[in-house]
């Protein structure tokens, strides 16, 4: 994830082996280093344990080794995935190569996040998070980002100078139209226990172990409201409670709190919103993770107020919180359960969303990294050690983007070109 504006260069060296090679050598260039970066980014972010003691069920799917995927994505998925892209010819380079190439990159991009319900990380895209041109993401989404860093990669390695004069302009017009974050308007803050519900070593976890979670919500509850932060939006981790919130007694506060709950068996996860002694409706998790038996709503994401809710992997997809955004919500949450691997990865994709549709965006998970960001900006952060803390900051007001209004138009347009040119390429293949 902190490759940054080395991503500009890094696909150069395969790019230039792609074009000049000839015959395999040069077919299995890219995606021979689409294999490994995935190996480099999303295979460190599987530890093993992943699903140990997560879950009130068994999953559906059998966690293969360890209890972690890790192995059967390092040793089987990520290679089928490179042998899938070498027989489709990835990118689909033709006349015109450059462009070709970019538009396959991002179709799939576009296809990686919005099927995967799970987190597969490493997009082309992340890679800027913590750079100024997250604002191209802002414009057409993250796809139109993942396209121009692609095209600039491309036309590098073949010397073509409109592709990379449109890759500069897309870029530097980006961040020359969208605005800069206005005076903070609004405190926003993350609570951040410094542990999570699956350690059950803690005296402070005994109900949880013995799955009695009743009496387990109400010693959590206390504990997390001792960490306390003067904020007009409180927000705390994923799955604080394992009971509807309405069972359990929330003490007093100055502003609103948002309490996410899990109901297990079947696995259901949500958030609601305490305010003024009352609770709101509860908003579902919008990108359940299906394989461990978890359930969701289909329906379209909708505000709670003027907040935008998002749990787990939610915000893996920046068109939940556009969609969000679109509704009316002028603040966004991101509540996780994160391991450590992972953590980087979730405050890259939050932080995109955040530049995306020009909103502050709080993220509270139990032990690393929560954050207020405003509109891509770090206003406060807990770093990705482990810590009990809260983290606050006054925000900006909301700025309606581009990407708000038009959606996920530019990925699918993506997605329906390279489609196109690979039925084209099949076609002269087959002639």
């Amino acid at each position: 994830m902190g490759a940054g504006w080395l991503a500009w260069i890094a696909l150069v060296p395969a790019a230039t082996a792609a074009f000049r090679l000839p015959g395999r050598p040069g077919r299995l260039a890219l995606p021979l280093a689409f294999g490994v970066s995935l190996e480099l980014l999303l295979v460190p972010a599987l530890p093993f344990g992943l699903a140990e003691n997560q879950w009130a069920d068994d999953p559906i799917v059998p966690i293969l080794v360890g209890d972690s995927p890790v192995l059967a994505v390092a040793l089987v998925a990520v290679p089928l995935l490179v042998a899938l892209l070498y027989a489709l010819r990835f990118p689909f380079l033709g006349a015109p190569a450059v462009l070709a190439g970019a538009i396959g990159w991002t179709a799939l991009d576009t296809l990686r996040t919005k099927l995967d319900p799970a987190g597969l990380f490493g997009e082309l895209y992340a890679t800027q998070h913590d750079t100024p041109l997250a604002d191209v993401a802002a414009v057409g989404g993250p796809w139109l980002l993942t396209f121009t860093i692609a095209l600039a990669n491309l036309a590098l390695a073949r010397r073509a100078l409109p592709s990379l004069a449109l890759a500069a302009a897309i870029a530097v017009g980006a961040v020359l139209w969208i605005p800069e974050p206005g005076p903070p308007r609004l405190e926003l803050a993350a609570v951040q226990p410094g542990y999570d519900t699956a350690e059950f070593d803690r005296p402070l976890l005994r109900f949880h172990r013995a799955r009695r979670y009743p009496e387990s919500a109400r010693v959590i509850v206390r504990d997390l409201e001792q960490i306390r932060a003067p904020a007009a939006v409180v927000v705390w981790p994923e799955a604080a409670v394992w009971i509807p919130p309405g069972e359990v007694e929330l003490g007093p506060s100055a502003g609103r709190l948002v309490v996410p709950f899990f109901l297990p068996g079947p696995a259901e996860g949500g958030a609601v919103v305490a305010a003024g002694g009352g609770l709101s409706r509860a908003e579902p998790k919008h990108r359940p993770m299906w394989f461990v038996g978890e359930r969701g709503d289909p329906g379209e994401p909708r505000p709670i107020g003027e907040l935008g809710t998002m749990l787990g992997v939610d915000s893996q997809d920046a068109a939940v919180a556009r969609e969000l955004a679109a509704a009316g919500a002028t603040v966004l949450t991101s509540s996780t359960h994160d391991w450590k691997q992972l953590a980087p990865h979730h405050r890259a994709h939050e932080r995109i969303a955040s530049a995306a549709v020009g909103r502050p965006l709080v993220r509270a998970d139990w032990r690393y990294g929560s954050a207020v960001f405003d509109r891509g900006a770090v206003r406060a952060d807990a770093g990705l050690e482990r810590r009990r803390t809260v983290v606050a900051a006054a925000v900006s007001a909301p700025h309606d983007t581009p990407y708000v209004r038009i959606g996920d138009l530019f990925g699918w347009a993506a997605v329906a070109g390279a489609a196109l040119l690979l039925l084209l390429r099949l076609r002269a293949s087959a002639g």
